[in-house]
């Protein structure tokens, strides 16, 4: 097992970020495993409906018109990623017991640039994120902001997780 831990300290002059955590590349995948809620997306804000037990299915596909954050599964114990010839890449929540987890098919600075899905290019790898916090949904663009309780407050935030390609 390779063992990850973190230690982020946001400053008071970037509160409200979107999210905290890591995020890396593994090749593209068409099975994903995971004891979290689900089986859809779910955000910190938007999850009662969604029960914690073991999901699979594939990655999710962008499920909106204008690209944006997607394929969120928050309080997971644990994600696995099908890598293909009978290996899959383990990852397990060490430090909380859980996190939020992601694995989609498309890079966040994608999501952001495209103005509609038709600008949105579709990555050759599957884009993993394990956050220890996540901002809930709302933007008050067309309707209220998120509701304070889940914005993301200045600090220090620490998480660890663990790694392990399996056979």
């Amino acid at each position: 097992w390779a063992v990850f831990h973190h230690l982020v300290e946001v400053p008071e002059s970037l509160v409200d970020l979107p999210r905290i955590g890591v995020s890396f590349e593994v090749p593209m995948s068409s099975r994903l495993r995971w004891f979290g809620r689900g089986p859809k997306e779910n955000m910190p804000d938007r999850c009662e409906g969604s029960m914690v037990d073991e999901y699979s299915g594939p990655p999710d596909e962008l499920p909106y018109i204008l690209p944006q954050e997607y394929g969120l599964r928050t309080e997971c114990r644990w994600m696995e990623v099908d890598l293909g010839r009978g290996r899959r890449l383990r990852i397990e929540a060490l430090a909380p017991r859980s996190l939020h987890m992601s694995a989609i098919p498309h890079r966040d600075h994608d999501l952001f640039g495209a103005a509609d899905v038709t600008e949105l290019q579709r990555s050759e790898n599957l884009v993993v994120h394990i956050d220890v916090a996540h901002r809930g949904v709302g933007t008050a663009s067309c309707g209220p902001d998120v509701d304070r309780r889940f914005l993301i407050g200045s600090g220090l935030f620490e998480f660890a997780y663990r790694l392990k390609v399996l056979s």
